[in-house]
């Protein structure tokens, strides 16, 4: 655990370096420098307004800079809200977004040398994708999604508003990717996703797709991330949340969240929801070598009936129908809280979802029905299993009944 916080703390203070390296280095301007490669654009300057008009289904840009200061605004005019325009940094200076980027169309930023959306900067788009992670040009206007950089590429930071309408998708792909403002597509996707190199396969189900190639990175989610029914998706080698991630709707079925990592996922103090106020709460999927929780909620609760909840691993170690999940080797949890049933039952301690207590020497063992989780250790004593089974000391080790899983 000491180790982990360490290099929590370390990570940490890249971003923090990386965030005023990038504000001090950054000459003050709206993009400049813009050369059209493919497709056709007009790039006018009125003031603070920079309008670039494109009349192609897509269109690529070349900058040699791509910065946007506090009182500018970069508008892109399309043909339609499915239309795209890919603008890539050809020079070594970083993006820094600190004013506003609109657009009734998509729109695609490719800079190795990092973006940061500054506090206060609002993206207002029918889509973006923002990576430091090279995008070809022949994969972009393919529909191809294969992001491929080296070991100089920065991350990606986010600190403002970056807002889609209904059905719109908000990607950040980089090396080390941050949220510590808020992400909002309702009805839509929202993927941070962390690596060298990665593919999305097809944007329509991204928790089937990413795959990531290179060596993967660190998500960290410090902010807000909203998407109304749709659909949340990390992926790394460390994922770390402590803000609050909802799937939640009003008016349909919860939607679906899913946090995957090849080394750990870190829950502490933040929220996960798809909740449902009218019909069935949704989906979320946890799963990683070692999950740890603490004082995290996940919530998928609904009016009519809760939706699904699996930390580590599917259900009875992965003969459940969806053997896509890996099950995790340990499941640390100081406290928590889960609620899968109608919004007006009792919470139920994330510790009774499947799990009941053994003797803290006993190594739980894998079953005919899959692999399961190693080991359950808890920081603090915690309730376990039905009202009125025996309590659980510091550090003691469950078998989980599924593994953890509720449904």
């Amino acid at each position: 655990m000491r180790h982990r916080r360490h290099h929590v703390l370390r990570r940490s203070c890249i971003a923090l370096a990386v965030c005023q390296a990038l504000a001090c280095s950054v000459a003050m301007a709206n993009p400049s420098g813009g050369k059209v490669v493919r497709g056709q654009a007009t790039i006018d300057q009125l003031d603070n307004i920079l309008t670039i008009t494109t009349g192609t289904q897509r269109s690529v840009i070349d900058w040699q800079t791509f910065s946007i200061a506090p009182d500018e605004i970069t508008r892109f005019m399309q043909p339609s809200s499915d239309s795209s325009v890919l603008n890539r940094v050809v020079t070594n200076e970083p993006s820094l977004l600190l004013g506003r980027l609109e657009s009734n169309g998509q729109v695609f930023l490719i800079n190795p040398f990092g973006i940061l959306v500054g506090e206060g900067a609002a993206i207002d788009v029918a889509a973006f994708v923002g990576s430091t992670l090279n995008l070809g040009i022949d994969d972009y206007l393919e529909g191809r999604f294969h992001f491929a950089g080296d070991n100089a590429a920065a991350p990606v930071i986010n600190q403002g508003h970056i807002v889609t309408p209904q059905g719109g998708s908000i990607y950040l792909v980089a090396p080390e990717v941050e949220n510590s403002g808020l992400l909002s597509a309702p009805d839509g996707q929202v993927l941070l996703a962390a690596g060298r190199e990665l593919r999305l396969v097809d944007t329509g189900t991204p928790g089937v797709s990413i795959v990531i190639t290179g060596a993967p990175g660190d998500v960290t989610n410090l902010g807000r991330v909203f998407v109304d029914a749709g659909t949340v998706g990390m992926a790394g080698a460390l994922l770390r949340n402590s803000g609050t991630v909802s799937a939640s709707s009003v008016v349909h079925d919860g939607g679906r969240i899913f946090l995957r990592a090849s080394d750990a996922v870190e829950l502490s103090g933040g929220e996960l929801q798809a909740r449902s106020a009218v019909s069935t709460g949704g989906a979320i999927d946890v799963t990683a070598p070692f999950v740890e929780l603490q004082e995290a909620t996940v919530d998928t609760s609904g009016a009519s009936g809760g939706g699904r909840i699996r930390l580590g691993g599917p259900r009875r170690g992965g003969r459940d129908g969806d053997d896509t999940l890996a099950t995790a080797d340990t499941l640390f949890v100081s406290s928590g809280r889960c609620r899968s049933g109608r919004p007006r039952r009792r919470d139920h301690p994330l510790v009774r979802c499947g799990v009941r207590a053994v003797p803290h020497r006993q190594r739980p063992r894998c079953g005919r029905r899959g692999r399961r989780i190693r080991r359950v250790v808890f920081g603090q004593p915690a309730g376990l299993g039905r009202p009125g089974r025996r309590r659980a000391g510091r550090d003691s080790v469950v078998r989980p009944e599924g593994p953890l899983y509720r449904h």
